[in-house]
Order: C-alpha cells, then structure tokens, then sequence
C-alpha cells in the first residue's frame, strides 16, 4: 500500500512529472487508476475528467545483510561431557528488514570457520572431526570428543540466499565463538611385567629397565603435553 512511500501519495504535475518518495527497507508494486481533471464546468454534457490509466510503480528489492546476537555460552563444558545443546546461542535473528522476515522466503544459514585452537593445535579433533552447528532457529550443537579437552576459536556469520543485485548484502558482520572444554584429569595406568630371574643371594644391588611399562598419564593428550 501507500507504506511503499512513506504513507504519501505519488503526485503527477500539471507539466507531467511524477514525484514520490520511496520509504526505505520497502519493495514492491503499486497500481494507480490516474485521470486528469480541470476546472471547467460541465454544463451542457460538459466533461471535466479524463478517461483513467492505469500507473503500475514497481520498487524492486534489494537484499539487507542478516543479523543476529549472541548469548553466552552455558557452561562449563568439561572434556568426557555429553553432546552439547544450546537453544537461543543466535538471538534476534532476522533476514535483514520487517518485510524479508514478514514474507519469510530467504533461507538463513550459520556458517562457521575454525581459526585457531589450543593446546597442540587440537582443531576439530576436540568434536570429532566435526564442526559445531548453530541452527537456523539459533541452537548451538556439537559433541565433545572424549578425552580431548581444550580452546577453539571460530567465526560465525549468517547467511541468506537473498542476493547481491543492486548492491544488495547477503551475509552478515562476523562474529567470534569461542568454545572452551575444560580438563579432567584422567588416572594414569601402567602394566607390570614379570620380574626377571632368578635373582641370587648376596648377588648385590638388582635393577629391570621396562619393569613397568606402558606407562601413560592417562590420556594421549596428557602425555603429549608433557612431552613438549
């Protein structure tokens, strides 16, 4: 309706220019039944109104970047830990502008990109091998791998399929999403083997390299890193 320009009405001059005033983050058609009209009396069968035409105004879209917010993460997240759900993670998600939300017809996607981890570079070893997902709906998810624990950076933007014609802008400012799964410490275990013989009297002092062995700290992870 009129919304289209600002609540105003598109005028046409007495010398032929027509005038009107876009409101903004607003597309769409509009059709006008148009007549010229003059003072003259209409004694007599006079006729003071033109025949009508039709002006069809056509105010094509151009695509706003989506936005969102974030919430912060629930926590702690320790290492062993179950898969991970937060609803709301994404807050205030939107396409861009009331109207590409009212009609609903982009399709939002999450994207994130890992740029840094710690310690040891673990990357997405630290969920499988498998990148975290944030829903469309907002949800964060992702599945902590057991016996990893540790830090990893990514950057999150939002995406629509709306389009870049006419300068339009389909992903959204980037946002950073730090994931931290802290350390429980894991037993350390050993295996023994049999003790080497025979051992003699007075045969003085006795010592067996590899008497315990396999000898870890309890996890890959734990024993890399006190092996730096």
């Amino acid at each position: 309706g009129m919304a289209l320009f600002g609540g105003g009405v598109p005028e046409v001059g007495v010398d032929g220019a027509l005038a009107f005033t876009m409101a903004p983050k607003l597309f769409g058609n509009a059709t006008f039944e148009m007549v010229l009209e003059d003072d003259g009396v209409t004694i007599a069968s006079g006729v003071n109104v033109s025949i009508a035409e039709r002006v069809t105004i056509v105010v094509l879209q151009v695509n706003h970047a989506p936005k969102y917010g974030l919430a912060p993460m629930n926590g702690p997240i320790w290492e062993d830990a179950a898969p991970f759900v937060q609803d709301g993670f994404a807050t205030n998600i939107t396409r861009g502008t009331d109207q590409e939300d009212a009609l609903g017809l982009q399709q939002l996607t999450f994207v994130l990109t890992l740029t840094k981890s710690s310690p040891l570079d673990v990357g997405l070893a630290l969920f499988g091998g498998v990148l975290p997902v944030v829903h469309p709906n907002g949800t964060l998810a992702f599945a902590p791998e057991q016996f990893l624990f540790g830090n990893a950076t990514f950057e999150m933007v939002l995406q629509d399929d709306g389009g870049t014609e006419r300068g339009g802008k389909g992903v959204s400012d980037v946002q950073l999403v730090i994931v931290e799964i802290l350390s429980v410490n894991h037993e350390p275990k050993f295996d023994l083997v049999a003790v080497a013989g025979p051992i003699w009297e007075d045969s003085g002092a006795f010592m067996q390299h590899g008497f315990a062995a396999n000898i870890t700290r309890g996890t890959d992870q734990e024993d890399a890193l006190m092996e730096q």
